[in-house]
């Protein structure tokens, strides 16, 4: 995204903008967030629940990983949408 707005001809006028470097810095957070959750589900949560004998322990981890799945897609959905809103400014 970054690359591509100092491709953009009009990114001189966006970069005074303060809306469109808030949207812009929260686009970034947000991803970080998506990345730190990826991350802890793909290399803790998933050891976790292969260690796991019982069986109720076990299927509240895997339910928390999905929960984890669909909190990532929502933030990418909130991603998509900021960078929409930051392309209209």
């Amino acid at each position: 995204g970054i690359a591509i707005s100092m491709l953009n001809p009009t990114h001189v006028q966006l970069e005074r903008s303060v809306n469109w470097k808030t949207f812009l810095v929260t686009k970034n957070i947000l991803v970080g967030i998506m990345i730190i959750i990826h991350i802890y589900r793909n290399t803790l949560l998933v050891k976790k629940i292969n260690l796991e004998k019982q069986i109720s322990k076990k299927n509240s981890l895997q339910m928390f990983s999905l929960n984890l799945v669909k909190v990532v897609f929502i933030l990418g959905l909130i991603v998509l949408l900021l960078s929409i809103m930051a392309s209209k400014l």
